[in-house]
C-alpha cells in the first residue's frame, strides 16, 4: 500500500514541477541527498525531464529496510515512500522558510547587490547569529561561497528583508543571502547582500529578550508573482527617475548635472541662488518689499554655504 501511495506523491511531484519550476527544481536540487554518491546522479542537465531529474535523486536514497522493526519510524516512511518525503521537504524546507527580519523599506531586486551597515543591537544580533556556524575569517571579509565545503547546496546564511511596510502579514518582502561580511569589535557589520527570492510574510513576531529583534515565517512567491513584482519595481524606479527629471534644475551654463557628486552639489547650489535671485527680482518689480527681502536673505546665506564649501576644498 505504501508504494502505491508514494505513486501518488510521485504524480503530485511531478505536476509542480511542471506548473512551478522556479520553486520546485530548485527545491528539489537543495534538498536532495549530498552523498558522495549523490552528487554524480544529480548533475544532470538543465534540459534534463522532470521525471529524469526525480528519478536520478530518488535512486540515491537507501532501500528499504530487510527488516521492518529495524530503524526509527521516521526513517523507515522516507525510505518506503521517497516522494511524499521529497514533497514534505521542499515544502518544508524551501518554499516555507522561518528566520531573523531585518526591516527597512526599500529597493531590493534579484540577484542584485547592496550592503548595508548594522548598528542597532538587534541587527548586530541578527548578522552574529546566522554568522556563527560558519568560518572566523568569513567574519572578517572573506567572501562566502555559494556551496559550502562540504558540497551541500543550501543558500549560505539568510535573512529576511522586509522592505515593504507594513511588517505583517501578507507584506512582500525578500531572503537575502550574506556574500560578504566584516563583523567589527563593538558588534557593528558592514555586510555585502545579494536577494536570492521574492517572498510573502506568513506571520511575524517579535522574539523575546532581542531587543526588538523580529522573526518571520515566509512562502516564496512562484514565478508569475516573481515577475509581477520585478515589474512593478521597474516601474517604480521608472517614475522616480521621471520625477527627478522633471525637476532638476538647471546650472548657468545651460548643461543639467545629476545628483550625487561634488559637481552636482555646487551645481544645484547654483541654480538656487540664480531661482532666489529671479524670485527677488520679481518681487522687487511688484514692490512687495517683504518677500523680496526675504529672498535677498535666502540668497545670502545660500552663497555664504557656497562659499564655506569652497573654502573646506
Amino acid at each position: 500500500f505504501s508504494t502505491h501511495a508514494d505513486l501518488l506523491w510521485r504524480q503530485a511531484l511531478l505536476r509542480c514541477l511542471h506548473s512551478e519550476p522556479l520553486l520546485w527544481k530548485k527545491g528539489l536540487s537543495q534538498i536532495a541527498p549530498t552523498t558522495t554518491a549523490s552528487k554524480s546522479t544529480t548533475q544532470l542537465p538543465s534540459t534534463a525531464s522532470n521525471p529524469d531529474l526525480l528519478n536520478s535523486i530518488v535512486s540515491t536514497y537507501p532501500p528499504q529496510p530487510a527488516d521492518n522493526n529495524t530503524g526509527n519510524d521516521t526513517t523507515r516512511h522516507e525510505y518506503i515512500q521517497p516522494h511524499k518525503f521529497l514533497y514534505r521537504s521542499i515544502v518544508t524546507n524551501h518554499i516555507r522558510h522561518t528566520g531573523p527580519v531585518f526591516y527597512m523599506p526599500g529597493e531590493a531586486r534579484l540577484n542584485v547587490e547592496f550592503g548595508l551597515h548594522f548598528f542597532e543591537p538587534r541587527y548586530r544580533l541578527l548578522i552574529a547569529e546566522i554568522m556563527r556556524p560558519y568560518p572566523e575569517d568569513t567574519k572578517r571579509g572573506h567572501p562566502l561561497s555559494s556551496s559550502n565545503d562540504n558540497g551541500s547546496r543550501d543558500e549560505g546564511p539568510v535573512f529576511i528583508y522586509a522592505n515593504h511596510a507594513p511588517l505583517a502579514p501578507e507584506s512582500p518582502a525578500c531572503l537575502v543571502r550574506v556574500k560578504q561580511c566584516f563583523i567589527h569589535p563593538n558588534g557593528r557589520a558592514d555586510v555585502f547582500l545579494v536577494p536570492v527570492a521574492y517572498v510573502w510574510l506568513e506571520s511575524v513576531w517579535e522574539r523575546e529578550n532581542t531587543g526588538g529583534l523580529c522573526y518571520a515565517t515566509i512562502l516564496r512567491m512562484g514565478e508569475k508573482e516573481t515577475q509581477m513584482l520585478e515589474e512593478e519595481v521597474e516601474m517604480m524606479r521608472e517614475r522616480r527617475r521621471r520625477f527627478f527629471d522633471e525637476r532638476r534644475l538647471e546650472v548657468n551654463d545651460g548643461d543639467q548635472v545629476a545628483p550625487g557628486d561634488g559637481a552636482g552639489i555646487r551645481g544645484s547650489i547654483h541654480s538656487i541662488i540664480q531661482y532666489l535671485i529671479s524670485r527677488h527680482e520679481d518681487a522687487m518689480d511688484a514692490s512687495n518689499h517683504d518677500e523680496g527681502q526675504e529672498d535677498q536673505n535666502s540668497i545670502n546665506e545660500v552663497q555664504e554655504m557656497f562659499i564655506d564649501d569652497n573654502d573646506d576644498d
